[in-house]
């Protein structure tokens, strides 16, 4: 699996709150990050993984079981990032693409769930997505973050925005939140995805 911090920049728009923007450019945290290995037990490892982008701080530690096939990612963000109408926004995303064939993509949804297009646009899911194609899938599971996109074999949850309109503050301040890769083989329905959710 392949995945990287983005931020996206949004250029400026009325209902910002509301509405994701036309995005001007992408950039990859990929470059002066700090990793340190916090823990290596017999039962779980953590590696922490630091990155500053312009005036904030992203931290996460990454926890990595032995007989669990699931990854969790603890994210602690100090977000201090400030737009306007006259400012590119930035947004912060974490995308993953894992090694798969012709995928289809499948967000939870009320009482149910459903099969969408992998076209790249943000689209509401519940407590988890999935990707998979034949053989082997990725699902994404998450109980505080709520936008996905998925395009081709690449997956991305939105972790933070910077909008403005109404309230021209409303993420400037620390967030702690977890989600979790859980890779599979065979289908999300076999490996019961919605219950790890």
């Amino acid at each position: 699996i392949r995945d990287s911090l983005q931020v996206l920049y949004e250029l400026p728009h009325s209902m910002s709150a509301w509405i994701i923007g036309p995005i001007s450019k992408i950039e990859n945290l990929l470059e002066n990050a700090e990793v340190s290995l916090l823990t290596r037990g017999p039962v779980a490892g953590i590696i922490r993984v630091k990155h500053k982008f312009n005036k904030s701080t992203i931290i996460q530690n990454i926890y990595l079981y032995k007989g669990i096939s699931r990854i969790d990612i603890d994210t602690r963000i100090n977000w201090q990032e400030v737009a306007d109408q006259k400012v590119e926004a930035p947004m912060l995303k974490v995308s993953f693409t894992p090694i798969l064939s012709k995928t289809r993509a499948t967000f939870e949804i009320p009482f149910g769930y459903i099969e969408r297009i992998s076209d790249g646009r943000e689209v509401p899911a519940l407590q988890w997505v999935d990707i998979s194609d034949d053989e082997y899938g990725l699902s994404l599971l998450s109980d505080t973050k709520y936008g996905f996109d998925v395009k081709g074999n690449t997956l991305r949850v939105t972790l933070i925005r910077t909008s403005y309109e109404p309230d021209p503050l409303p993420d400037m301040r620390e967030h702690n939140f977890k989600y979790a890769l859980y890779p599979l083989q065979g289908n999300w329905k076999d490996k019961d995805t919605p219950r790890r959710g």
